[in-house]
């Protein structure tokens, strides 16, 4: 097909091929709360999902890799100019971060239908709190109503990929939390009670 073709001819028909397979892409609106570790992220991350088009979530710790490996991916298959799949149709890098985009933000969504264990079933049955929580003022979800479009992730790592996120995300807020230093170190030494190691104040971060 390709043998008596010209390289113009052939980015020519890749275009085409591209623009008939063009899809609508959903602007996507994700907030991050940044900073460093043990700024009680959390607790933002809590109180900004109790709006009704916000869902909360725990930490991700995927999506950057996700991300970053999107990045890796494009430049891997870009770097031989027309010997290779994007490079020989000059792929623009902003459609394909706008996919990657589209699929992280359908995971969240996935994930957060499957998480019911943690709010009750809120989709027949409207539950406006969920009684086992034992704070009643921060919950996942209040009511059947709430479209919950919107996400909100709170991962510290998040905060040295902040310039990649924004790129795959170009709408979406970044939330930048402060904490005295000193604080910071001595939560640290309760770093175990997260999941993580304990850092003493002599080992240091």
């Amino acid at each position: 097909m390709w043998a008596d073709a010209s390289a113009p001819q052939i980015q020519a028909t890749f275009q085409h091929w591209i623009t008939l397979s063009k899809t609508e892409q959903v602007p996507l609106e994700p907030i991050f709360s940044i900073g460093a570790p043990r700024l009680k992220a959390p607790v933002m991350n809590w109180a900004v999902g109790q709006h009704p088009n916000i869902q909360v979530m725990p930490e991700t710790a995927w999506i950057i890799n996700d991300i970053t490996g999107a990045f890796s991916a494009f430049n891997r298959g870009s770097e031989r100019r027309r010997f290779l799949h994007l490079s020989i149709i000059n792929y623009p890098l902003k459609r394909f971060l706008a996919h990657v985009a589209s699929n992280v933000n359908a995971i969240v969504g996935d994930a957060h239908d499957h998480s019911q264990r943690f709010y009750g079933d809120y989709g027949e049955k409207g539950i406006t709190l969920n009684p086992a929580n034992p704070n009643a003022s921060l919950q996942v979800k209040r009511s059947a109503d709430e479209p919950k479009c919107r996400w909100i992730d709170s991962t510290p790592l998040n905060t040295h990929y902040a310039w990649e996120l924004a790129q795959v995300f170009p709408k979406a807020k970044f939330i930048h939390n402060l904490r005295k230093p000193d604080d910071v170190a001595l939560s640290l030494e309760n770093f175990d009670a997260a999941g993580a190691s304990p850092k003493t104040l002599k080992e240091g971060p």
